[in-house]
C-alpha cells in the first residue's frame, strides 16, 4: 500500500514591478515656447543698447552737441559736415559715429527677434492686441535698423524717410505691450509714458524744429519706448 504526501505546492511571487511614470518629452516641440520666450524677451532687454551708444557719441563729438536742440541723428553722421536741415545747417563732427549707428543697426535686429519670439506668447493672451505689437514692434524694428544703415550725411532725404516709422509707431507698439505684458500701475505708468512719447513725436514732426527743442522731443519720443520695451523684457523673463 503506497501513501502518497501531498506537498503544498508554493505560490511564486509576483514579478511585477512597480511602474515608474515616464519622464515628460524633452523635444523640440516641448521647449518651443519656452526658448523663444526667453530669446525674445532678452532681445527687448538687449535693444536698449541705442542708448548708451547714443551717450557715447554725445561723450566723443569733437563738436559742441547740444542734446536738446540737436537730434541723435546728428551723431550718427560719417563726416564733419554741415547737415541741410530746413530751419538752418547744423555743423556736426561724431567720431563715434559707428558706435551710434551699429547700436542703431543692433537695436533694430533685436527688435526684430523679438517681434518674432513672443509672437505666440501674445497671441494666446489676445489675438487683437498681438497682431498690433507684432506688427508695429516688426516696423519699428525695421525702421531702426535702416536708420543706422543710411546715415543722414549720406542721404537726408532717405534718412528721414526710414526712420519716420519708428518715431511715430515706437510708441503705439509699446502700448500694445503694456496691455499685453504688465499689470496694475506699472500697465498705467507706461500707457501714460507711451502716450507722452506719441505727443512729443507728433510735436517733433509737427514743427520745423520744435521751437529749438527738436532734439528733446526726439528723445522723449525714442527713448520712452525703448524704455518700455526693455521693461516687458524684464516682465517676460519672471513669467
Amino acid at each position: 500500500m503506497t501513501s502518497s504526501s501531498a506537498r503544498p505546492t508554493a505560490t511564486p511571487a509576483s514579478t511585477a514591478r512597480p511602474t515608474t511614470p515616464r519622464p515628460a518629452a524633452t523635444g523640440p516641440a516641448s521647449t518651443r515656447r519656452p526658448v523663444l520666450v526667453t530669446v525674445g524677451a532678452v532681445a527687448l532687454l538687449g535693444q536698449a543698447v541705442s542708448i548708451p551708444a547714443e551717450l557715447v557719441g554725445m561723450a566723443l563729438s569733437a563738436l559742441p552737441y547740444d542734446p536738446v536742440r540737436q537730434t541723435i541723428s546728428d551723431l550718427g553722421s560719417t563726416t564733419c559736415t554741415a547737415i541741410p536741415y530746413p530751419s538752418g545747417a547744423v555743423e556736426v563732427c561724431s567720431p563715434a559715429h559707428a558706435v551710434v549707428n551699429g547700436g542703431m543697426v543692433l537695436a533694430g535686429l533685436l527688435v526684430l527677434v523679438a517681434s518674432v519670439c513672443l509672437a505666440g506668447a501674445w497671441w494666446r493672451r489676445s489675438r487683437p492686441l498681438a497682431v498690433a505689437a507684432v506688427g508695429t514692434l516688426a516696423l519699428t524694428g525695421a525702421s531702426t535698423l535702416a536708420t543706422g544703415l543710411v546715415p543722414l550725411d549720406v542721404d537726408l532725404m532717405l534718412h528721414s524717410l526710414v526712420s519716420l516709422p519708428a518715431i511715430l509707431v515706437s510708441p503705439i507698439a509699446v502700448m500694445a505691450l503694456a496691455v499685453l505684458s504688465l499689470r496694475g500701475p506699472l500697465r498705467v505708468m507706461c500707457l501714460v509714458a507711451a502716450a507722452l512719447a506719441l505727443v512729443a513725436a507728433v510735436v517733433m514732426l509737427g514743427t520745423v524744429d520744435s521751437g529749438g527743442i527738436m532734439g528733446l522731443t526726439e528723445r522723449i519720443a525714442v527713448w520712452i519706448p525703448v524704455l518700455v520695451m526693455a521693461l516687458v523684457g524684464a516682465v517676460e523673463l519672471r513669467r
